[in-house]
């Protein structure tokens, strides 16, 4: 079942009101999960601006990469909860149970991923993703070292900057419209059934 909340501070069109450009993109995703994403109600303002985020935050997330889907993920939850946005926290945090069956490690993550224990390769990730998204002018060289150093090639260093790279963005996005997250969001992952 849709959501048909009004989404966000701006007129977006509801769920069934997608542009056809936009449904052609994010149908599959909505079957899947049972709904229209609020982003892409936002986003469908602008059907080429959709289409063309949507195709790099696909690729970037499911697509083929040196980092596993939960790294990125994990970048998600992180960045977000480390920025204070609602929408992004809340959605990524679904994905993450999802894919992790995990909830309290999930949930640990959303609120401070500094107190979790995690694989000393999944820490470099995220303290360089939290770096980047909070402190970007002081990032330097040494901080790549430090993730070759932790296994990943210059190509998975570059996702990693991508990936949280968008997530700022998605963030600013996010929170400049006041996009509250899919009520559906808050129980997936959470229970057998889902």
């Amino acid at each position: 079942m849709s959501s048909n909340t009004a989404g966000a501070w701006i007129l977006i069109p509801s769920a069934d009101e997608l542009p056809a450009r936009v449904n052609d993109e994010i149908g599959d995703v909505s079957e899947r999960i049972g709904f229209v994403p609020n982003v892409a109600r936002l986003l469908a303002v602008t059907p080429s601006h959709f289409v063309g985020w949507w195709r790099y935050f696909d690729e970037l997330m499911r697509g083929p990469s040196g980092l596993t889907k939960t790294q990125r993920e994990m970048i998600a939850v992180v960045v977000s909860a480390e920025s204070g946005c609602p929408y992004c926290q809340i959605a990524h945090s679904a994905a993450l149970r999802l894919r992790t069956k995990n909830p309290t490690l999930v949930d640990r993550l959303a609120v401070n991923y500094r107190q979790v224990q995690l694989d000393p390769s999944d820490r470099a990730v995220l303290d360089f993703a939290v770096k980047l998204t909070r402190t970007p002018e002081a990032c330097e060289e040494n901080d790549l070292v430090c993730l070759r150093q932790a296994g990943f090639t210059d190509e998975d260093i570059l996702h990693i900057i991508e990936v949280t790279a968008i997530f700022n963005y998605n963030v600013r996005l996010a929170t400049a419209t006041g996009l509250f997250p899919n009520p559906e969001y808050h129980d997936l992952g959470r229970t057998s059934a889902a």
